[in-house]
Parts: C-alpha cells; structure tokens; sequence
C-alpha cells in the first residue's frame, strides 16, 4: 500500500484540516468508500496506514533511483533487507505502472 500512495502523490503537508477529516487520516472518513485498495475500500487515507519503515524504504529508494546509496560502497555493501525492499518497490511500481497502461 505504501507504494501505491506514494505513486498517487498524496501529501499530507498539501492537505488542509478539512481534507485530512474528508481523507479520513486520523479517524474513519464520514465519506463512505473514499479510498479503495486491490478492489477492497478503505475508510481511512492510504498514508495514514503506513507504517514508519515502510516510509523510510521509499524515501531511500528515491535517493536510490538517483544514485545514492544508504551506506558508502558498492551496492553488494548494503544491507539486504533494504535491497529486498527496493526490489519490492520496484515490483510495485512495474506493476501499478502496467495497470494504468491497460486503462
């Protein structure tokens, strides 16, 4: 899911106090079905529910698909969970890519 909000641009510094009860990101939103997820709806912003890690995978991985890296070195010198994490990324965003192309 993280991935998938990310691709949406959502950003809870644009929101107003207003957007964040419409968005529902502290409470359920008042509007029913706002959000929809693999086809199940959500009653509550899609980054409200991600987790703090995942943020920081996607924050790296954007640092990462400019050519930085989290540790000095080769790539073969990071560590494995976060080259895990960027190879999921990446399988999402493939994905979420292949879909809005069917469309």
């Amino acid at each position: 899911m993280a991935v998938h909000a990310s691709e949406l641009g959502l950003d809870c510094r644009k929101c107003t106090t207003a957007e964040r009860v419409d968005h529902g990101f502290a409470r359920p939103s008042p509007v029913p079905n706002r959000w929809e997820f693999d086809g199940e709806p959500l009653d509550r912003c899609p980054v409200s529910l991600v987790s703090f890690q995942s943020a920081l995978y996607l924050k790296y991985f954007a640092y990462y698909r400019r050519g930085f890296l989290v540790n000095e070195g080769t790539i073969a010198l990071q560590p494995a969970k976060l080259l895990e994490a960027f190879s999921v990324i990446e399988h999402e965003i493939e994905a979420i890519r292949k879909t809005n192309e069917g469309k």
